[in-house]
């Protein structure tokens, strides 16, 4: 919500989404940390639920920003599920090449990406 008690339309709340999903520049602590438990998940089975947490919870929480949106008639109807796996896969990778610092690789311009497709998906006119 807004200071003014108004919630911001659909759109702002994914492009906030998606700005707090990437990495703010390579060597992001919190992408470095994620990055770690992803390569442990594979030899510690305990990790494996608790990253599944945390994966679950991104989900959940673009799923309902996006049913939100196809409620209040900002969003076209579409499979919010499906989605969900497909913008966070995209900026996984995206956080990825960021976060290694990947030379030419810009934040703005990918986070544009995202929200392109994003549109493209919603069906929502820039």
């Amino acid at each position: 919500m807004s200071s003014s008690g108004v919630r911001p339309p659909a759109i702002e709340r994914l492009a906030a989404y998606v700005d707090l999903y990437l990495p703010t520049g390579a060597a992001d602590p919190r992408w470095l940390l994620w990055v770690d438990v992803w390569s442990r998940t594979i030899a510690v089975p305990e990790l494996r639920e608790t990253q599944a947490d945390l994966d679950r919870s991104w989900h959940e929480d673009l799923v309902r920003l996006v049913e939100s949106g196809v409620a209040a008639g900002e969003f076209a109807p579409l499979d919010a599920e499906a989605f969900s796996v497909r913008l966070r896969a995209m900026l996984d990778g995206f956080s990825t090449q960021i976060v290694i610092g990947v030379p030419g690789v810009d934040r703005r311009g990918l986070a544009a990406h995202a929200m392109g497709y994003s549109r493209e998906a919603l069906s929502i006119d820039s």
